[in-house]
């Protein structure tokens, strides 16, 4: 089964042309692909409207089109960050994506799905 069949199972609902973005941008970036595929699946389900969950993106409006890649690029950056001053620890990284040190729960989903992930690449 493909990294990509396998997130799709996890986020059904998900879009794959966004899966695979994601997936090319972790890839582009460094980023361990199975980690922003399940950041993007958690904060968003996958879909193009805010596919990382960063604030920040809405920089990337286009003639006042939301712009998916630019959020895509944005958010894998930011976790790439995250996960260098992680020392690249993953769970580490997740909980500081989400400014969520406190939320044991958000890293934990994270996590699981990452660990899903690596098992299907």
């Amino acid at each position: 089964m493909s990294l990509l069949a396998a997130v799709m199972l996890i986020c059904s609902s998900g879009d794959r042309d966004v899966a695979a973005a994601v997936l090319a941008e972790a890839v582009a970036q460094g980023v361990p692909a199975e980690l922003a595929l399940a950041v993007s699946c958690v904060e968003s389900g996958l879909t193009a409207h805010n596919p990382m969950g960063v604030r920040d993106c809405y920089a990337g409006r286009n003639n006042g089109r939301f712009d998916s890649q630019a959020c895509i690029t944005i958010g894998v950056r930011s976790l790439a960050n995250r996960l260098r001053g992680c020392g690249g620890d993953q769970v580490c990284a997740a909980r500081r994506f989400n400014n969520a040190a406190h939320k044991v729960a958000y890293a934990a989903k994270v996590t699981r799905i990452a660990k899903f992930l690596r098992r299907h690449k």
